[in-house]
């Protein structure tokens, strides 16, 4: 057991009927999306904290919350920042049960690291040719 995080991204087709995927077979429906997996970490608290608090309004009870482009911007920025001067004050280690270490060592360093490439990632997907993106975070334990 333990915290385990994931970023998706959803591309909604805005009227692409028609569209078919090999092996999905879904008589008389149309497919509307097609979800993507941007990110994952794991016991990455401060990270899941920074989610809890911003995006699910201090509410952690393991659900899918949507996540705009701005909010990636800002958790971007704030992993820069924190790397940038070595300092957890804008990002602390946030304690839960199965959360892992509170500890500011080479772990949530990483995590920081690992969360601008996911966060980079997601951002380079932009909307175009009828392709609405949006992205959902989701942890559980």
């Amino acid at each position: 057991m333990g915290l385990d995080m994931y970023l998706t991204a959803t591309a909604y087709l805005g009227g692409e009927h028609g569209v078919e995927i090999e092996g999905l077979d879904a008589e008389g429906m149309d497919i509307s999306g097609v979800r993507y997996d941007c990110g994952y970490w794991r016991k990455a608290n401060a990270i899941h904290g920074w989610f809890v608090e911003n995006v699910q309004g201090g509410e952690d009870k393991c659900r899918p919350h949507s996540v705009d482009r701005e909010d990636l911007e800002k958790l971007r920025a704030l992993c820069r920042d924190a790397l940038d001067r070595r300092s957890a004050e804008n990002l602390p280690p946030t304690a839960g049960c199965f959360f892992g270490s509170q500890e500011v060592d080479q772990y949530y360093w990483e995590d920081l690291e690992l969360t601008v490439t996911i966060c980079d990632r997601a951002l380079s997907l932009k909307d175009s040719r009828g392709l609405f993106w949006a992205f959902e975070y989701l942890s559980s334990w």
